[in-house]
């Protein structure tokens, strides 16, 4: 089997060759963020959006940023290195070693860059065709949080609520915040469709703006005509929703038709969210051409 390749500060090198420091602010302090990132036919989509967020989120933190052209050549490299032509990228970026407090960096620190790649695990055909199971996890997500708007390597709320999801069954658990009200999933943003409007919570209510969040809403609004709305949701929504679908790079669009053992609408994947996900691979289409 041939050796994945990624690229660690620019080198290109044997994944089982890359090292990070011990004193690395990422390993030591979670001090740095990440993109998660879907490749098409050897290119990944809306590669841009995803550097902006990094470097959005770089600012956030006062992150050492490199430069965009720079990382922009080095992800192209990695997926030649790979022969890659359908897969998923995972870009991480933290403060950087030589890190023995919490506060302030060092002046000479220079950012970790680690750029790996991997064949995708596409969801089964089957779970777009029968729509996917939810649960609204035990615990709220702090919206007030200055870390809930920004992709941190700080991941354990995620995979806790994961966790709970997948101990019930289910493929994804979704967080309510202090308020009650919903915010998103544990990988994945969430869309409910009323019969008119497509409706998904804002960014106020404590979530990640995703890449295909706005992706979709684009093509709701320009594509379909379909009005979107950023408003307040809660538990009680799903009882009243037409349908919904959940949203990430690796997901694409998943119907949700189930929440907390309850169906939302007939239990059945809705044309809204199939119509989209056509969309949304004309989009992938068009990347590819």
């Amino acid at each position: 089997m041939k050796q994945e390749i990624c690229s660690l500060n620019g080198n290109l090198l044997p994944l089982a060759e890359a090292k990070v420091a011990a004193d690395d602010g990422g390993l030591l302090y979670g001090d740095g963020i990440f993109e998660t990132m879907r490749i098409y036919r050897g290119r990944v989509f809306r590669l841009e959006e995803h550097l902006q967020r990094l470097e959005e989120g770089a600012a956030h933190l006062s992150l050492p940023v490199p430069d965009l052209g720079v990382l922009h050549n080095s992800v192209e490299k990695v997926i030649a290195a790979n022969n890659l032509t359908e897969g998923s990228m995972r870009l991480t970026l933290t403060g950087g070693s030589n890190r023995r407090a919490l506060w302030p960096r060092s002046l000479n620190t220079e950012a970790t860059i680690l750029i790996t790649v991997r064949k995708t695990s596409v969801y089964p055909e089957q779970l777009y065709l029968q729509g996917c199971r939810a649960v609204v996890v035990s615990f709220p997500r702090n919206e007030a949080s200055p870390l809930v708007r920004i992709k941190s390597l700080n991941y354990l709320e995620n995979m806790l609520g994961k966790k709970e999801a997948l101990q019930q069954d289910c493929l994804e658990g979704l967080f309510l915040n202090t308020r009650g009200e919903l915010t998103e999933g544990t990988t994945s943003n969430l869309f409910l469709f009323d019969g008119k409007t497509l409706l998904t919570p804002p960014i106020e209510c404590g979530l990640l703006p995703g890449i295909t969040r706005a992706t979709v809403i684009e093509l709701a609004c320009k594509k379909m005509g379909i009005p979107v709305q950023e408003t307040m949701l809660n538990k009680g929504d799903f009882k009243r929703a037409a349908e919904a679908f959940l949203t990430a790079s690796i997901m694409e669009i998943m119907p949700l038709v189930t929440v907390d053992g309850n169906n939302i609408a007939d239990g059945n994947p809705g044309p809204v969210s199939k119509a989209l996900l056509a969309e949304y691979q004309k989009a992938i289409g068009d990347l590819c051409q």
